[in-house]
């Protein structure tokens, strides 16, 4: 609905009504939405998830613009996350942001030639890193927009982790209150429950005129060690079970944003349901497991005694395990 939406914002033909009408003759349709409609099932904007928690729609913004910050100077960005108290103990982490900036740098020098090169040289990290990383076309290698994404995902995960952030990690549906359960994986960094960034990159898509607009895409997870038996993830929840025993299943919450290129507005908030340490969808999906454990054995799932694990390559490919 929401693609459909952004490519034809009009519909002048129907079709998004159409398509929502046959899901709801079949009794398919969201849980817990009262009023099921077009308008209801896009995803909404920050803006718009912001008023859920009765945040200003002004103040929505101020995100949008510490990401274009971040984005337009990573420089001035590195040396912020270097002067945060709570970050101070965080040795690991800003020796590693300060080496693949370092790299990039180097890889940034090495492109060049001639008299160019010359005067490459002379800048310092500062001058290579005082521009937007991901809008330089031809100017980058393919390994210098892997280290610019990698970078950024460092950067924006500071950014994420921050205390003026709070408010904004419970809007996108992540959460990181030091009373979770200790099954939530911990970050190494803050020993708070882990926020995983997986990308942060430039993507292109076709416009309502046709025209191409380019958008940044950000993935977030966080991740849960789940059990089938409800007394063992009591046990490691409550602490009087290591964290480290093995799982059964891994719990997977988070969302994606799509954040305007131009404007660094974010379009469109796409959560999971619940976060991380929502219990009702632990149970949902350990239902799940169980009657898929219950269920007769079949070519996708294999013959072993386990539905998680088999030797058979093709089960195994079907079998969605991380």
């Amino acid at each position: 609905m929401t693609a459909d939406h952004d490519l034809y914002p009009e519909d002048e033909h129907n079709y998004r009504v159409a398509v929502l009408e046959a899901f709801l003759a079949w009794g398919i349709y969201p849980k817990d939405m009262p009023i099921v409609s077009v308008k209801t099932l896009l995803w909404p904007t920050m803006r718009e998830a912001a008023a859920d928690f009765d945040q200003p729609g002004e103040q929505s913004s101020a995100f949008s613009d510490d990401f274009g910050f971040m984005l337009s100077r990573p420089a001035e960005m590195l040396d912020e996350i270097n002067q945060r108290e709570d970050l101070r103990s965080a040795g690991r982490y800003l020796s590693r942001l300060k080496e693949i900036g370092e790299r990039i740098a180097a890889e940034r020098r090495g492109a060049m030639d001639g008299k160019i090169a010359r005067k490459s040289k002379r800048q310092g990290l500062d001058d290579v890193l005082g521009r937007n990383l991901l809008d330089l076309g031809l100017e980058a290698d393919r390994k210098v927009e892997w280290l610019a994404r990698k970078l950024y995902s460092q950067l924006f995960w500071g950014l994420l982790t921050s205390p003026k952030s709070d408010m904004w990690r419970r809007i996108i549906g992540l959460n990181t209150e030091p009373n979770a359960p200790k099954s939530v994986n911990r970050s190494y960094t803050t020993s708070a429950p882990a926020i995983e960034v997986h990308s942060v990159r430039m993507a292109a898509r076709r416009g309502a005129r046709d025209q191409i607009e380019r958008e940044y895409v950000v993935e977030l997870t966080q991740t849960r060690q789940g059990f089938l038996d409800p007394a063992v993830q009591k046990a490691v929840d409550s602490g009087e079970k290591s964290a480290e025993t093995a799982s059964d299943f891994k719990f997977r919450r988070g969302c994606t944003l799509l954040i305007d290129a131009e404007t660094f507005e974010i379009r469109r908030v796409i959560r999971t349901r619940g976060d991380v340490c929502d219990e009702v969808e632990l149970e949902r999906k350990r239902r799940f497991f169980t009657k898929r454990t219950g269920e007769p054995r079949n070519a996708f799932a294999g013959s072993g005694d386990s539905a998680f694990a088999s030797n058979e390559t093709f089960a195994h490919l079907h079998s969605h395990v991380h």
